[in-house]
């Protein structure tokens, strides 16, 4: 899942990457995470912005092109998610690590 998180989720690629059935696939993430297969990979893939957005200290880069490189495609329900996820907005982020 993790090499694919910049794509997409697409299911049937992740259980040919895998090899599990859809059930199986579906239980493991439950079991494990809690989560289904999809919102894993959302989680994932907010957590990768937000590790950069951690790290980066080019301010150059904006938090779009940062969200559009791990595959976001919706700005609007991005910022919605990573909030609900973290407390707080991407730009939020940004500007604390940015003072620190």
């Amino acid at each position: 899942m993790a090499n694919r998180v910049t794509k997409p989720f697409v299911l049937e690629a992740l259980l040919d990457q895998t090899g599990l059935r859809e059930r199986a696939m579906q239980r493991f993430c439950k079991e494990v995470y809690g989560l289904s297969p999809k919102q894993l990979f959302g989680v994932t893939r907010l957590n990768r912005v937000r590790r950069e957005l951690l790290q980066r200290d080019d301010r150059s880069t904006s938090i779009r092109t940062l969200a559009e490189k791990w595959g976001v495609a919706h700005l609007g329900r991005f910022s919605a998610d990573y909030r609900k996820l973290f407390g707080e907005l991407p730009h939020e982020t940004f500007q604390r690590h940015s003072d620190s």
